[in-house]
Parts: structure tokens; sequence; C-alpha cells
């Protein structure tokens, strides 16, 4: 809604608000046109993290993990002695567009030897190789897959987990700045197929610290830490955002 006085007026208003929606448009269509730019450069796949090579106790369930990038459509492989593995009866294979993970459900000593993982696209392919080694004995826990610094938006989420192996039943707690953190309304803290997770909601400030994840079972434990760190908007966006909001859709009054 807009109070003008004056025929004259009303055009300069209207000269404003086209500059100002030009302006928006022009910039939209930078950004778009970057983006599109990018989208036509086509990337390899590339393994970023490799599968770590892991000891479990005979019965257990064994999980490995790989985490990769490359442009659409990438495709993976698990392979064991030449043989493709998928998802069935002793076999669990669960991919995105960023990680691929085998767990082998419950393993037998013939489950021990290596495992070969493949990435690819049209115009790459990357592998790498870990080993499985099926044990008669109580191993302790070891984080395959540690905690890394971590950053996100006050008043979202945040998503920590790690990888596990080691002999069950394992205990997983998890800590910040050394003050036990329990499952309530705003933690929710679970160990499923091998991996510790850690969600916390609504974020703000005083989330920020340092977080440990302690596993242990019979034989021993280990722990890995990590830093959380939560940001504000950027205030320049903020200010821009709101001054076209404003010039667009707000009161004026000549």
């Amino acid at each position: 809604m807009f109070c003008v006085i004056g025929s004259q007026r009303l055009v300069d208003v209207y000269e404003d608000i086209f500059q100002i929606a030009i302006g928006v448009w022009i910039l939209y269509s930078d950004v778009k046109n970057s983006l599109l730019n990018v989208m036509f450069i086509t990337e390899p796949a590339n393994i970023m993290e490799q599968a770590k090579s892991v000891s479990v106790t005979m019965g257990d369930p064994a999980t490995l993990q790989c985490r990769f990038s490359g442009t659409k459509v990438l495709k993976v492989k698990w392979r064991k002695d030449g043989r493709e593995l998928t998802s069935g009866h002793r076999y669990k294979v669960q991919s995105t567009d960023k990680s691929s993970v085998l767990n082998i459900l419950r393993t037998e000593k013939s489950d021990s030897g290596d495992y070969n993982f493949e990435v690819s696209n049209d115009v790459g392919s990357s592998t790498c190789e870990a080993t499985v080694s099926v044990l008669d004995q109580i191993i302790k826990p070891s984080f395959t897959r540690k905690l890394k610094k971590t950053e996100s938006i006050k008043g979202s989420f945040a998503h920590l987990e790690c990888l596990l192996s080691g002999s069950l039943p394992i205990s997983v707690l998890w800590y910040k700045d050394e003050k036990e953190i329990k499952t309530d309304d705003k933690h929710k803290c679970t160990f499923f197929e091998n991996t510790a997770f850690l969600e916390i909601s609504r974020l703000d400030s005083a989330d920020s610290g340092s977080y440990t994840c302690i596993a242990t079972n019979k034989a021993g434990k280990d722990q890995c830490s990590g830093a959380l760190l939560v940001k504000g908007l950027d205030n320049n966006f903020l200010v821009f955002y709101f001054s076209v909001s404003l010039a667009l859709f707000g009161f004026r009054t000549f």
C-alpha cells in the first residue's frame, strides 16, 4: 500500500519499484546463469573418504562406508573376490549421491577378506579396498570414521555421526564440553548399524563447543571428538533481503 501525493510522485514510485525489480532480476539472472555454467562442468567420480578395514567378532555385523563426489549419474558397486554384492539376506547396501554403505548383517568366517568399492560416471571412476577380519575373540571398539568440525545455522539443526567397529554389545555416550548429553526434547542419541548419531534441534549459540563420543564394551573403549560452530545469518544478506522486501512490498509515505 502506498500513500502518494500527485500523479508525478506516483510515476516516481513506480519507477523506483521497477528499477529495484530490474536490479533483483539481473542479480537473479547472473546467479542463475552462473549456476547453469557450473552445471555443464562434468566432474569425474572421485572417492573422498575411503572405506576403513575392520575387525569383528564372528556373528556380529560389519560395516564399510565410502564417501565420494562427482557429477550424476553415479553408479556404485561393492565386490568381494570379484563378485558384486547386493542387498539380500546376508548383505545390505545403501547408497546416496555422496556415500555408500555395505553392511554384512551377520558375519561368518568366510566373510574375512578384501572388499572392493567402485564409483563411476560417464567421465571417470574411482576405487578403494578395505579388509574385513572375522575373529573368535572380543574386540574393543574403534572409530573407523571420526567426528569432524561441523558448522550450522542458528535455529536449524545439527547431525553428528561417527562409525564404529568392535564386538557387540557396545555402549555409546555423548558429551559436550565434558558434560554428558542425554536424549531429551532437544537432543536425540542413537546407535544403529555400527553408527553413533547425535541430533541437536533448535540450535543456538550455546550449542557451539566440543562434542565427544565414547564407545565401550567388555574389551575396552575408544573415543573421538569434534567441534560444532553455530553461526547466525550473514548481516549483509539480511540488510539486502529486508531492503528489497520493504521496497517492493512494504509501506512507503511521501
